[in-house]
């Protein structure tokens, strides 16, 4: 039998890095002129927890003294790379600034992203997920305050994915607060690359053209304004600084009158002549063969029927549902119709209403943008909701009888009250206002409890994990207290709603068309393929 003692064992090296004022054989001089600073730690230690330090130190041409190997980390702040130095020996990192700072805010921000930057340059990928997680969970207000400069930042280094997937999808939701600004003009190709790539930018295509134009007139000839002042030359150079840009742009999810106004008639001189050709058949006949890539549609070509949710939040619920949690739907192959039977400011905010349209429906996500904070919450029930049910009852004045009474009873219409119902598959959830979906699955030993049918509340899960209380003029009350499900999804345990909906959730119908209608001509087919065929198609 064997015995992990992890921790005391991380405590004991980290000592070594305090005793190493006498006892080191590596000398790190950090920072540059006035603000350099030394740091002494074990090459063993450094090389085993950093491939950059292993690389560094097992080189010829490093400098020596006394035995003591002299490294040089001028790009680093030596804030920074104490804080490093110290997660390097302990496994332990603090994104708090050292000395009478520590419980600024933005400074505590500034630190981590510093620590992200050495972390890729140290290349210690552990620290690199770290450190973005601990930024968009933690410093999620301060990212959107600095929402250009994290951007560029992560978009110019390939391990910063999760921090770049975060920043774009809050780009890609609201795109004109960056595309009216003055930082769009002053973004580099390489982010505005990935802007253009994301099937998620929810803006009409033509108007994606238009800033892209603006962008490229800013770096090459600002000066320029009217087209008809315009070279053979400007247009050349225009187009050199937008060729790796025209090939993102959805020109085939354009109307062919935006085309020809917006795009054509003002930029033919750009546009690769296959492309303008392709674009041109396209629109005179969709169904023909073109060369060009017609990239896939934008979210913004994909109605979705909702004030609160968008079509990519659809396709994450739908996800849950199917638990396929590690390798979610995108919002293209999403197997499920949302359909919308109830919205609160068009059908009423209030318990009575619900009931009336939701009751004896299966299959339903609620949908909830909390006042005030801009939170998106919700849940799916997979079993029916009811305020009222036929049930064998004792003789009770205030029930309505359905059947003669027998011997005391009888079958009778009573109402709900927390009536609870059966379930593993209900969960809750949080999306929006800027922060990473959160799911709250129901607990498996409280499974019995994750439905409530109350006459006197509207949707219920558990019994006030999320449940809905009341009503007040063009709002509902809510109430959400962590009990039988998961987590908490709520910032607040009451509030109230700017705005909720109910869909009910039904299977796409795909048809796909038998293997043997792939052949080049019906022609080709035999009667009794031909046959076949016909029942099958009917």
């Amino acid at each position: 039998m064997s015995y992990t003692l992890f921790p005391d064992f991380l405590q004991e090296i980290s000592k070594l890095l305090e005793d190493a004022v006498n006892d080191f054989d590596v000398l790190i001089q950090v920072g540059q002129e006035s603000k350099m600073k030394e740091f002494r730690a074990h090459s063993l230690i450094l090389s085993a927890r950093s491939p950059y330090f292993r690389t560094a130190l097992s080189e010829n041409l490093v400098a020596k003294k006394d035995g003591v190997v002299i490294l040089k980390e001028q790009t680093i702040l030596p804030a920074v790379f104490d804080s490093i130095l110290r997660y390097i020996y302990s496994g332990e990192i603090c994104y708090d600034q050292p000395g009478d700072i520590s419980s600024d805010i933005n400074q505590n921000a500034t630190h981590a992203l510093d620590i992200l930057v050495a972390a890729n340059e140290l290349r210690l990928c552990k620290l690199i997920n770290c450190t973005q997680i601990y930024l968009i969970e933690k410093q999620s207000s301060w990212l959107q305050q600095n929402l250009t400069g994290i951007l560029q930042l992560s978009c110019r280094h390939e391990p910063f994915v999760k921090l770049r997937d975060y920043i774009l999808e809050i780009v890609c939701k609201n795109p004109n607060a960056l595309f009216e600004s003055d930082d769009f003009l002053r973004l580099d190709e390489t982010t505005l690359i990935y802007i253009l790539k994301r099937d998620d930018l929810d803006m009409p295509e033509v108007k994606i053209w238009e800033y892209i134009i603006k962008w490229g007139i800013s770096r090459t000839n600002p000066d320029l304004e009217r087209h008809s002042d315009w070279s053979d030359k400007d247009f050349s150079t225009l187009e050199r600084s937008l060729h790796s840009l025209i090939p993102l742009v959805r020109f085939f999810q354009m109307s062919r009158e935006d085309y020809y106004q917006k795009v054509r008639h003002l930029y033919r001189k750009i546009l690769p002549d296959q492309l303008n050709e392709d674009i041109i058949r396209y629109h005179m006949d969709s169904g023909c063969e073109l060369q060009s890539c017609v990239l896939p549609l934008r979210v913004s070509a994909s109605p979705f029927d909702s004030k609160i949710i968008s079509a990519k939040d659809a396709a994450q619920i739908a996800s849950w549902i199917d638990y396929k949690d590690g390798n979610p739907y995108t919002f293209r192959k999403n197997p499920y119709k949302f359909k919308l039977i109830l919205r609160g400011s068009r059908d009423g905010f209030d318990i009575d209403s619900f009931h009336q349209i939701c009751d004896n429906k299966e299959r339903t996500v609620i949908a909830i943008k909390v006042s005030g904070t801009g939170e998106v919450v919700g849940g799916y029930n997979p079993l029916q909701w009811k305020a009222t049910g036929v049930r064998w009852l004792e003789n009770d004045p205030n029930s309505v009888r359905i059947y003669p009474y027998h011997r005391g009873g009888g079958y009778c219409e009573s109402k709900y009250y927390n009536h609870k119902r059966r379930t593993n598959d209900s969960f809750l959830f949080s999306l929006g206002n800027n922060q990473a979906p959160k799911l709250s699955r129901i607990l498996r030993e409280s499974a019995n409890k994750a439905i409530s049918w109350d006459a006197k509340s509207g949707p219920c899960f558990g019994d006030a994990d999320l449940r809905m209380t009341g009503q007040s003029t063009n709002t509902s009350n809510w109430v959400s207290k962590t009990q039988f499900y998961e987590h908490s999804i709520a910032n607040l345990e009451t509030f109230s709603a700017e705005e909720f909906e109910v869909f009910q959730i039904e299977h796409c119908t795909i048809f796909r068309l038998p293997k043997f209608f792939e052949f080049p001509q019906l022609n080709d087919l035999s009667p009794s393929q031909i046959s076949h065929f016909l029942e099958a198609l009917f």
